[in-house]
């Protein structure tokens, strides 16, 4: 089988999804503001920032909801994504000769499957970050996020859990996060101010 990938965000579209899935969750009140208890804890300095803000989101926004809440948050938002027009054309021409089109993306699984089912867009499989789920309920804890090297991970894992051979033909993503994805494929490119670019393997 044939198949394309596509990161998300910046990739596929403009933004950064995730802003709008915390602020779905979380209301109108400025998540800077939402932030400041990270200031007094030593642990936000200690695993790094970024991380730390993340992993607090995650829990506030997510903590006590359903699996079907991200998928629905997704129905919800989709219009407020701007996709890139040059990468969703590239996309629907390798659907249309026949080539399979799974997104890879570090957010939300479900979240961004409710956005492009919403958008109309023709892809196969959906592969993003994953949350604990107990007893039904999601923790808000990241279980793995599926960015970098452990989009590989998460590839591989499906590929070997299958008899079908797939043929990764051409890969889109943004620098330098999708680096290792975009080694995998035939050919590659890269998307930098709405821009496609060839991206040459060293």
């Amino acid at each position: 089988m044939k198949i394309a990938l596509f990161d998300f965000d910046e990739t596929l579209i403009q933004e950064n999804s995730l802003n709008f899935l915390f602020k779905h969750f979380l209301g109108n009140r400025p998540l800077a503001i939402q932030l400041l208890p990270l200031l007094f804890k030593t642990s936000t300095y200690q695993q790094g920032i970024k991380v730390s803000i993340k992993t607090y989101l995650y829990k506030k926004s997510l903590h006590g909801k359903k699996r079907e809440q991200l998928f629905d948050a997704g129905l919800a938002l989709f219009d407020k994504v701007t996709p890139i027009i040059e990468v969703v054309d590239i996309m629907k021409n390798l659907n249309d000769a026949g080539i399979e089109i799974w997104i890879v993306t570090a957010s939300p699984e479900s979240y961004i499957a409710g956005i492009v089912e919403k958008l109309g867009w023709p892809v196969k499989r959906v592969i993003g970050t994953s949350i604990v789920e107990q007893n039904g309920l999601l923790t808000g804890e990241i279980e793995s996020e599926c960015q970098e090297q452990e989009k590989v991970v998460r590839l591989n894992s499906v590929f070997s859990g299958n008899d079908e051979r797939y043929d990764i033909t051409q890969a889109f993503g943004n620098l330098p996060v999708d680096i290792p994805m975009l080694k995998m494929a035939d050919k590659s490119f890269y998307v930098l101010n709405e821009v496609v670019k060839p991206f040459n393997v060293e």
